[in-house]
């Protein structure tokens, strides 16, 4: 048996395992490293604006505590403007069901009729 080929394969066997291993340590710490990740990704998003707050002489730390202040108060106030939508559109979906059912009613009878026709076999 060639050597080369051997740790060819024996290097593929690694990586596959190793690929396994950290996946599963990824999916087990998954309560710990999803939070760490978007807590990464909103200090990705939110550096820029900081950052433009430093340029206009407030410190970091004000300017960040502002972003995230101003972060809050738009998600509550889209919150706060879709709630009641939401709740309506909730209380009306059995309705609204009901009503969609007995419209599309004649069109699935159409297609199960399709569905039972037998196929025409022409020889």
């Amino acid at each position: 048996m060639n050597t080369a080929h051997w740790g060819r394969r024996s290097q593929q066997a690694v990586v596959v395992i190793a690929t396994v291993v950290v996946i599963g340590a990824l999916h087990l710490a998954r309560t710990a490293v999803v939070p760490v990740l978007f807590a990464v990704f909103l200090a990705m998003l939110l550096a820029p604006a900081v950052e433009a707050l430093r340029r206009l002489r407030v410190p970091r730390a004000i300017g960040a505590a502002l972003v995230v202040i101003s972060l809050i108060a738009v998600v509550a106030s889209g919150l706060n403007a879709t709630w009641e939508p939401a709740r309506d559109w909730l209380d009306t979906a059995p309705a609204t069901m009901r009503t969609l059912e007995r419209k599309l009613r004649p069109v699935t009878r159409f297609i199960a009729q399709i569905e039972s026709a037998e196929p025409v076999v022409q020889l």
